[in-house]
């Protein structure tokens, strides 16, 4: 196959100076798109890295966010405690008649008679700081003397006391003492439905509160020691 030779000519009715011109002309757009294109795709990497900024900042918002709503949530917490602890007398001044009101249903419900209690002065065992007289431990003495036919109901009676007395109660000391023996008339008694006394229990006791101001529902401190 002999070898073919192509040539291009420029078409007759077209000048050569516009054939120049046109060549100048796609020179000149493909110039300007080569720097568009490198202008977008700088843009674009700036715009990429901002992105990666901007989702950082939102990660340790979220973080921050997290940790300020735990705290939140912890301090809720320990409001409710300190409502909870004041509603129950643990906080503030030794309530007396709910004191007597706790002793004398538990011993009803523990099987237990006889009861008498004595009260002594408080005293205050503790203070925060010197200066600050409204931060205290408060301690009550306390005397209470029970019968009882077993021991085991007087310890019984102890232990739910410390469950249903406002406060702390701290046991300092405790007698038992046998009242009488085992005997038929005894037995007799018993099967009449009587309970008769065959031991008495006397425990010193330390009634503990703390004196601390007063907490408001929405959380400020009222300044009240109550």
């Amino acid at each position: 196959m002999p070898d073919m030779e192509i040539k291009l000519k420029r078409p007759e009715n077209i000048p050569l100076r516009h054939l120049v011109l046109l060549g100048l002309l796609i020179a000149l757009y493909a110039g300007a798109g080569t720097a568009a294109w490198m202008e977008a795709s700088s843009r674009m990497q700036a715009l990429e890295q901002e992105k990666s900024r901007i989702m950082g900042d939102m990660a340790r918002k979220r973080r921050e966010l997290q940790g300020i709503q735990e705290r939140i949530k912890t301090l809720k917490g320990k409001r409710d405690l300190y409502l909870r602890l004041y509603d129950q007398g643990f906080i503030g001044e030794p309530d007396r008649l709910r004191g007597i009101a706790a002793l004398r249903e538990t011993a009803k419900a523990h099987r237990v008679f006889d009861l008498e209690y004595s009260f002594q002065p408080r005293e205050v065992l503790a203070v925060a700081r010197a200066s600050d007289k409204d931060r205290a431990v408060l301690s009550t003495p306390l005397k209470v003397t029970v019968s009882a036919l077993l021991d085991s109901d007087i310890y019984g009676f102890l232990a739910a006391l410390r469950q249903n007395l406002p406060g702390q109660l701290m046991l300092r000391d405790l007698t038992v003492t046998r009242q009488g023996d085992v005997d038929r008339d005894l037995l007799a008694r018993l099967r009449q439905g009587n309970q008769p006394a065959l031991v008495k229990g006397t425990l010193k006791l330390r009634w503990n509160t703390l004196r601390w101001p007063r907490l408001k529902k929405d959380g400020d401190w009222s300044g009240e020691t109550s």
